[in-house]
């Protein structure tokens, strides 16, 4: 049976483009269903409009400019009241309104409070689900025709593939719907809400791109007319076998059609488990240093939180379309080095997709192109569609228009989407009095100095404290300039951003904290175990101070430590990934330190117990800040889960660690105390206990290497790393201390149960095992991220008390949300252009040199 398609539209101004429709639809082998079908049926107009929606298969709404009849005191009209009814049901809808810049009669345009309502339901309808444009009669059929066998073609696949899904599928399923929240319902929806989305022109421009299946030869190259009116980028980006490069003008809309993109295949992607993954990334913070994989995966933990082997996984087979935004962002000295290593990446692993987007003046400067099959470059809005746009919106704008027939030179930079933007969010009296102020720097400047001082008295800010919010948000540029991306993240903030004094009182503090926490826990421990050979506050007084005096020491390695590599230029681009040589002499004075400790009279056990304690300590607080440099001393988190594999190699690896340090010095004498105590228990004893520390060493190195990072985060808020970072630190440690306190409960039970009874037995291997369970407990919470978090609020503490940020940073962030200063990216925060960014930090930069 064939599928149905309700046609919902006005009527006087589009009956030619219905009668094209749906004879496009019946040539199909489609069944139309419109309102030419029903006007003789006994019901209502509205109520067998309504009906019919309900029984169609497919829902297709076109608009042009009027809204249409509004039935009764609903104060809704025929059209939208139809289009919410689709929605209810969850017909699957598809949505073309006219373009902007196409002509269309006078008469045939709504004015006044109609067309408000009109504006703001095509606003609803861009914030719910992927729209497109049209033009002539033909254009539309042939658009809706192809939308609607698209639509086809996937729930094929669909239909085919089942409905259960795999942890992986789940992840990839997670991702897509990651995506969608940052990009399309993040961005895309909050633009077409504020001020809408325009359809721009579009250009082949063939002699930008060396097209990886040339064989060297100079083809002839098409003449470069722009593609038919109502042709989206995803037709493109599929004609061009998914491998596209746009560019454009500063402000022209190359990231808005990056996330159209993005959209439409977000929505293809939906429900199949075979489509690839669509995923932005941005190319500001690429290196050098680093091949395009790396860095790729790199991103995606720390803004996507998607574990790095996950992501390397995924690209290898093929299920992520890689969508680069920024590729003029990226040190202009290194330009041409990012292009070969996006031609490396897509000719030795391949990409089932690839769209590129880059300012096209700093393009064509490089001496490398990109291996893609097609380019496109996108045009500034003409006269024509800026006076369209104006005329159509919400409350006609005709003070700008007359502003601009008045400044030719400003009408020139309108032709910017993001000029107009900005022009339409700033009043017209302020907009002229502060054009006619600019006495240097260029027009564009001038009308973003306005649209920030137009969105603070918006706000409320008093002038007072303007200048405040102005200094801070120049410092969160700055921030986002370093960092070579365009997101700010809280999570993601690093000491690097620290000097001098602060940076000193940041690694003193943060390493005396954390040897305070091992301090204390481990006097505890010694007080609870050792409780017959001195009292328990002796033990914890001295734990808590050789504690401290750790800590310092510690924090004097790290200063050293962070000198040399800054000397050597590496201490803060140092990458996560990258061994440093200078960390295992870090770990050497670690150990120093511990072995002087127990050498001295501040000791009240054994040395051998004493330099167990040291191991554990340096590993914690040594291995885990290996190679990071300052710049990562705070780690990226991983989303983990048990891997049965991993943990297996962790078990022979701390079974292998136990026999080296305990069990074979202990077999030759090397620990004197040790041995006689041994030699008061028979020879199967002391078997059982060597083998029963084995076991236990193996235990605690399965734990540590079976937790692994192989998951993403189902969530992302701001801040959400520290969130992530305390999960993991409650899990990793009660899985820590369940495992090697229940181990020891049986173990000491099992042992005693002969000689003291089964009750008293059991009771003291729970005692035994509740302590060093607690111990271990607090050693694999540090370990799975409260080093992290410590780190984390200190930094936050010292640059709140150097002026730097607010102490409420998140909240602050967000009323330069509402203002709309900045929008909210998962977890970040990123200004809502370029422009904006580069103003800020332009700012920050004069006031420094003054």
């Amino acid at each position: 049976m064939p599928l149905t398609v309700f046609i919902s539209s006005t009527s006087l101004d589009l009956a030619q483009h219905r009668k094209a429709l749906e004879r496009s639809l019946l040539d199909a082998g489609l069944s139309p269903i419109g309102m030419e079908h029903f006007a003789a049926q006994p019901e209502e107009p509205l109520g067998a409009c309504l009906r019919e929606v309900g029984e169609a298969d497919l829902f297709v709404g076109i608009y042009a400019w009027r809204y249409g009849y509004v039935p009764g005191d609903s104060g809704v009209s025929i059209t939208e009241l139809e289009f919410s009814e689709a929605q209810r049901l969850k017909k699957p809808c598809f949505c073309f309104f006219v373009d902007p810049g196409f002509p269309w009669p006078e008469e045939l345009r709504d004015q006044g409070e109609p067309a408000a309502r009109l504006d703001e339901f095509k606003r609803r309808m861009d914030a719910l689900l992927v729209r497109s444009t049209f033009t002539t009669p033909d254009d539309l059929a042939a658009r809706v025709l192809a939308s609607i066998q698209r639509y086809e073609r996937s729930t094929t696949k669909r239909a085919t593939q089942g409905s259960a899904q795999t942890p992986e599928q789940r992840n990839l399923t997670t991702l897509l719907e990651r995506s969608k929240q940052f990009w399309v319902a993040g961005v895309l929806a909050n633009v077409a809400n504020s001020v809408g989305i325009y359809a721009l022109t579009m250009i082949p421009e063939p002699d930008a791109v060396d097209q990886h299946w040339r064989d060297g030869s100079t083809p002839e190259l098409p003449e470069q007319q722009p593609f038919a009116p109502g042709k989206s980028i995803l037709d493109i980006f599929e004609d061009s076998g998914r491998l596209l490069l746009i560019l454009g003008d500063p402000g022209s809309g190359k990231t808005i059609t990056l996330l159209q993109l993005a959209q439409y295949l977000i929505e293809q992607a939906r429900g199949i488990a075979s489509e690839p993954v669509p995923v932005v990334f941005h190319l500001g913070s690429w290196s050098a240093r680093q091949p395009l994989e790396k860095w790729l995966v790199l991103e995606a933990r720390s803004k996507y939180y998607v574990s790095g082997d996950l992501f390397e996984k995924w690209l290898r087979e093929h299920r992520i379309i890689l969508l680069l935004d920024g590729l003029d962002e990226v040190e202009p000295a290194e330009q041409s080095a990012c292009v070969q290593s996006i031609n490396a990446f897509v000719g030795s692993v391949g990409v089932p997709g690839i769209a590129i987007c880059a300012r096209r003046a700093e393009y064509h400067t490089l001496t490398t192109k990109l291996r893609v099959n097609a380019a496109i470059r996108l045009e500034a809005l003409s006269t024509a569609q800026i006076g369209a746009i104006l005329s159509s919106s919400e409350q006609p704008m005709r003070g700008l228009q007359q502003l601009l027939d008045a400044a030719p030179e400003m009408a020139e930079i309108a032709g910017s989407p993001l000029m107009l933007n900005l022009m339409r969010a700033t009043s017209q009296d302020t907009l002229e009095s502060g054009i006619q102020q600019t006495l240097s720097g260029s027009l564009a400047d001038a009308v973003v100095a306005r649209y920030v001082e137009a969105r603070l008295a918006a706000d409320g800010v008093e002038e007072s404290h303007r200048q405040d919010v102005l200094t801070r948000l120049g410092w969160v540029a700055r921030r986002i300039i370093e960092g070579g991306g365009n997101v700010f993240q809280v999570d993601a903030l690093q000491p690097s951003q620290l000097s001098g004094i602060t940076r000193a009182a940041y690694f003193l503090l943060t390493r005396i904290v954390v040897g305070l926490v091992l301090g204390l826990t481990e006097g505890i421990y010694l007080g609870l175990v050792s409780w017959a050979q001195a009292s328990f506050g002796t033990a914890l007084l001295r734990s808590v101070s050789v504690g401290l005096l750790f800590g310092l020491g510690a924090g004097l390695i790290d200063l050293f430590r962070q000198g040399r590599l800054a000397a050597d230029g590496a201490g803060e681009q140092a990458q996560p990934q990258r061994k440093e040589t200078s960390w295992p002499v870090s770990l050497a004075l670690v150990l120093l330190l511990f072995a002087l400790f127990a050498a001295s009279n501040w000791a009240l056990w054994h040395a051998w117990e004493r330099a167990g304690f040291g191991i554990v300590w340096a590993l914690v607080v040594g291995l885990r800040s290996r190679g990071g440099g300052i710049a990562h001393d705070i780690r990226t988190p991983d989303i983990r889960s048990w891997s049965w594999r991993s943990a297996g190699k962790g078990f022979m690896l701390g079974g292998a660690i136990a026999t080296v340090v305990f069990v074979v010095p202990t077999a030759i004498g090397a620990f004197p105390a040790v041995t006689e105590e041994m030699s008061k228990y028979p020879a199967s004893t002391s078997i059982i206990i060597a083998g029963s520390t084995a076991l236990l060493y193996g235990l605690i190195g399965a734990v540590f290497m079976g937790w692994r990072a192989n998951t993403i985060a189902t969530q992302v808020r701001p801040n959400e790393g520290i969130r992530l970072f305390k999960r993991s630190m409650l899990r990793g440690g009660a899985l820590l201390g369940a495992v090697t306190g229940g181990f020891l409960w049986l173990v000491v039970s099992g042992g005693m149960a002969q000689t003291t009874g089964a009750a008293m037995a059991a009771l003291a291997g729970l005692v035994i095992g509740w302590v060093v369970g607690s111990y271990f407990a607090v050693v694999g919470a540090l370990w799975y991220g409260g080093i992290d978090i410590i780190n984390h609020y200190a930094l936050r503490c010292i640059l709140w008390l150097s002026g730097r940020t607010p102490l409420r940073l998140i909240r602050y962030l967000d009323s330069a949300v509402k203002i709309r200063l900045l929008r909210r990216i998962g977890g970040g925060y990123a200004f809502i252009h370029r422009a904006l960014l580069e103003y800020f930090v332009a700012r920050e930069s004069a006031a420094k040199s003054k």
